[in-house]
């Protein structure tokens, strides 16, 4: 298991790629700090300015997250829900997905700063929890790691059992879902010169989690896995 200085270190180097591009890589990164310095610079020959900047931001809180997690794991923590879902939100990489979208768009910052905007995204953060926790629970309760996970979130702090939890989370779903439908219509009209933009922005981020209840959400049942 990774330790909270090694996840640190490679925080660090992560983020210093991205905030100085031009920088020689250290010999002690092998191919990797150059790799993500190409890889960036690529990003910064495509993307807008803003949307870069942006990214850069997203991509720090996510490296924090991922820290915080590491040490969470380390000392068999398990968070509430609502310190769980704050975390989640940036170790998922949904949010550096949904930046890949911004890259041809012409979208400036008081657009995500628009509080319908930042419900839409949030919808779609909750709903790629849900699905993807489900699925990644039963070969992390295997390997004795499914601490840092909706389904033993709500199993610890709700004191629910396994069917119960998938109930939980098939609700849930189906709530966030009828929240994002009715949001998408109360999306402000932020002029002609941005509008297309926005729309084919929540389009992509809409398609890229799809409105589909998963089988397990549906049936409520899960088949686990031995512990190893």
């Amino acid at each position: 298991m990774t330790s909270h200085h090694e996840a640190q270190k490679l925080a660090d180097a992560v983020m210093d790629v991205v905030c100085n591009p031009d920088k020689v890589r250290p010999a002690h990164e092998g191919v990797v700090g150059e790799a993500l310095r190409q890889v960036w610079k690529s990003i910064e020959n495509v993307a807008s300015e803003a949307a870069c900047g942006r990214l850069i931001k997203r991509l720090g809180s996510c490296m924090t997250a991922i820290v915080q997690e590491v040490q969470d794991r380390a000392l068999g923590y398990v968070r509430d829900i609502d310190e769980y879902l704050p975390v989640r939100h940036e170790t998922l990489g949904a949010k550096l997905s949904f930046s890949v979208l911004e890259f041809q768009l012409n979208l400036p910052d008081k657009i995500f700063e628009d509080p319908v905007i930042q419900r839409l995204i949030n919808a779609c953060l909750d709903l790629i929890i849900l699905t993807n926790d489900i699925y990644s629970y039963n070969v992390e309760q295997a390997r004795g790691i499914g601490g840092h996970n909706l389904v033993a979130v709500l199993m610890k702090h709700k004191h629910f059992t396994l069917t119960e939890t998938m109930g939980w989370i098939s609700d849930c779903g189906s709530s966030i879902v009828h929240g994002f439908l009715s949001d998408l219509k109360q999306v402000p009209y932020f002029g002609e010169e941005y509008q297309a933009d926005v729309e084919r922005y929540l389009h992509g981020m809409a398609k890229y989690f799809g409105i589909n209840g998963s089988e397990i959400q549906q049936s409520r049942k899960v088949v686990l896995l031995p512990r190893l």
